[in-house]
């Protein structure tokens, strides 16, 4: 009949017979029409963290009453399906007849592409388009690789050798971290390797971080590990060697430690400022129980590793997450599975990478 969506109509009606005459009228509002949302153009389908990563809708309606008007929002969702909560959400972009285009910049992960058509025309009812084919993306300058064995000290000695995880390369960033429970100063045998920071709690536990460009060696050695305190038996220490690959020429940008005493649940390690493009953030963790180390709100982290050890009872984890331009992080909300008083000492460290 070409009648217009969303509009009120008034039909008038009369029936006769011979003499007799009686009128009606009856009124309607027609529906608002459906609309159809596509999602195409997407580009790249694969590309480094860090850069553009871009889709366009299609929004189509009725075309006897014009091109649909509104916003579109686009997101980028892990699960193939787009369910559960986005991962990334851009701005409202306006509709350009009909079309509407926008850029994420996610961290690396898989992702699929969804655009949610909202209508501020009068004829027109919202869309959501079908979840897009995946979408890679690589975390360029900072993946996270593997852990080697964890090299667990029960009694005082001079010297320890801690194994590289297997495939480390020449060039890998390599992380040492030794968790000591009596807080004892060690130092490392090569002049490669720097300092990230050495925290000391109150509960005899200290962490202890290094870093280099891994060469050809395969272990790092711990000189003058002294776990021995007041003369008595210490409580042992446990190192760890955390490999990161893609990070040419790796430099020590920013970093900061501390402590937390009796904790429980959740902990957030102090917030850190980057101002260095292509950098990765990483976040070492320690406690001085046998905790069940995950994160509460991961705020786009990665959960690298996280053990626990009974001989001496504590934990130790990493997390990471990859900053490609400028900008601000908070570490990761860490928590503890056993919610019991517990010490923790972290250092998160920023690292850049030279092109």
């Amino acid at each position: 009949m070409g009648l217009t969506p969303n509009t009120s109509y008034k039909w008038s009606l009369t029936a006769q017979l011979h003499q007799w005459r009686s009128p009606a009228t009856v009124t309607a509002t027609t529906p608002k029409q459906a609309t159809t949302t596509t999602i195409s153009n997407i580009s790249p389908q694969s590309g480094s963290a860090g850069s553009s990563f871009t889709a366009t809708a299609k929004v189509i309606g009725n075309s006897g009453f014009g091109t649909p008007a509104g916003t579109v929002t686009f997101r980028l969702y892990p699960t193939v399906n787009c369910t559960g909560v986005a991962s990334f959400t851009s701005p409202a972009q306006g509709l350009n007849a009909g079309s509407a285009t926008a850029s994420l910049q996610p961290t690396g992960g898989t992702y699929h592409w969804q655009a949610i058509y909202n209508p501020t025309d009068s004829y027109n009812n919202p869309s959501t388009s079908s979840c897009s084919g995946p979408i890679t993306v690589t975390q360029a300058g900072g993946n996270y690789f593997a852990t080697g064995p964890v090299k667990t000290i029960a009694k005082s000695t001079e010297n320890v050798d801690v194994q590289y995880p297997q495939g480390t390369a020449k060039g890998d960033l390599v992380l040492l971290v030794l968790l000591n429970t009596e807080r004892a100063q060690s130092d490392v045998d090569s002049s490669e390797w720097g300092d990230i920071d050495h925290v000391k709690g109150d509960s005899h536990i200290g962490l202890q971080s290094w870093w280099r460009a891994a060469g050809t060696e395969t272990s790092a050695r711990i000189n003058d590990l002294q776990i021995v305190k007041n003369q008595q038996p210490g409580r042992g220490a446990s190192a760890w060697v955390i490999t990161y690959k893609n990070m040419a020429t790796p430099k020590l940008v920013n970093k900061e430690s501390g402590t937390v005493t009796n904790a429980t649940g959740n902990v957030s390690p102090s917030h850190l400022q980057t101002k260095s493009p292509n950098t990765t953030v990483i976040s070492l963790i320690g406690t001085n129980k046998n905790s069940q180390l995950s994160m509460s709100n991961t705020r786009n982290f990665s959960l690298g590793n996280s053990l626990t050890v009974d001989n001496p009872p504590h934990a130790l984890g990493v997390a990471d997450k990859f900053l490609a331009k400028t900008a601000t992080t908070i570490p990761p909300t860490w928590s503890n599975g056993i919610k019991q008083s517990t010490q923790w000492v972290f250092t998160t460290a920023a690292f850049t990478s030279s092109p």
